[in-house]
């Protein structure tokens, strides 16, 4: 048990030196139910507890990930669009260009040469 009451020794300094160097207020880096735990050696009901957050934390990221993805997949689809219509566009022009210059005899002055 030596090495756990040192862990409490010191996660209490810091606890009190990181308060002390904050020049504003700032959430405790130890919450008062984590002292309580560390105080009675019930270090399991902390990891315990920050097991939860870290799962909490980790569906959160894949969500924001799935969001991510759906966007840049929503993106992608509206580029490979646009680009569809510009090549159709193109196409149109050009075929409307080669139907102007047969009809106007060019096309084939521009065949021949």
């Amino acid at each position: 048990m030596d090495f756990y009451s040192g862990v409490l020794k010191l996660t209490k300094n810091l606890s009190v030196d990181l308060q002390a160097e904050s020049p504003t207020p700032c959430p405790r880096p130890i919450s008062e139910d984590e002292l309580k735990n560390l105080r009675e050696n019930r270090y399991a009901a902390i990891s315990d507890k920050q097991v939860l957050i870290d799962q909490k934390l980790q569906v959160e990221l894949e969500a924001q990930e799935e969001k991510l993805r759906l966007e840049e997949e929503a993106r992608n689809v509206a580029q490979r669009k646009a680009a569809k219509l510009a090549r159709e566009r193109k196409m149109k022009e050009l075929s409307a260009q080669r139907t102007r210059g047969i009809a106007d005899g060019s096309g084939a002055e521009t065949q021949q040469k």
